[in-house]
């Protein structure tokens, strides 16, 4: 490996939906796998932001680009940050917007979304929340040595999702990457692959086989 910076801070959610709305926070760099949070594991996060509770770091991959910007590419955290930024409705998706089930304390929880934390003045208890952030400074192919590093606890990336990352960049990948968008409800609706399967990368690894 080459030299690798690391650097570690705090961000508010404040913060990091600015970056996301100013296109300086990538969520979906080429090596990323795709979403393997449910509903219910959205819920728990927004719940453990809501009552103060600690969370792991996140890692992002800060990179200039040839346009002078200054943009950072998430290497782990993907899917706390797509839970938050579902919640608070800035990006689409089926989860987009989704209520949790909080309160104070267990005997006030009631059903709460974005809209109703705003109109009650509490969406600070969110954008207000501190993250720690990890910030990587490397070579290319070391971040993704660090990407396939980082993401062996938790939900563990697949052979497919390792090679995924480790190759994204080739022609076959990207071509079968774009047949995988094309028939994902396809291979669904004839049980061709379950939708647990698909968001683990079982459709790119049938579609390089064939």
């Amino acid at each position: 490996m080459g030299d690798i910076h690391f650097d570690f801070n705090n961000m508010t959610v404040l913060n990091l939906l600015n970056m996301y709305e100013k296109g300086a926070l990538n969520l979906d760099p080429g090596f990323q796998r795709k979403e393997v949070w449910g509903p219910r594991d959205r819920q728990r996060l927004i719940v453990s932001i809501l009552n103060k509770y600690p969370l792991p770091s996140i890692f992002l991959y800060r990179k200039q680009e040839n346009t002078g910007d200054l943009v950072h590419y998430v290497l782990d955290g993907k899917q706390r940050l797509e839970s938050i930024l579902m919640f608070t409705g800035y990006i689409q998706g089926k989860d987009k917007g989704f209520s949790v089930k909080w309160g104070p304390d267990d005997s006030s929880e009631e059903q709460v979304d974005w809209k109703v934390l705003n109109k009650r003045g509490q969406q600070y208890m969110l954008t207000g929340y501190k993250l720690p952030i990890i910030e990587v400074e490397a070579d290319f192919a070391d971040v993704i040595q660090i990407f396939v590093n980082i993401n062996s606890t938790g939900k563990h990336l697949t052979k497919t999702e390792i090679a995924h990352a480790k190759s994204y960049r080739s022609t076959l990948l990207q071509a079968a990457n774009k047949l995988c968008k094309r028939y994902e409800t396809y291979f669904a609706e004839l049980a061709i692959l379950t939708p647990a399967q698909i968001s683990r990368m079982k459709d790119l690894e049938l579609l390089c086989e064939l």
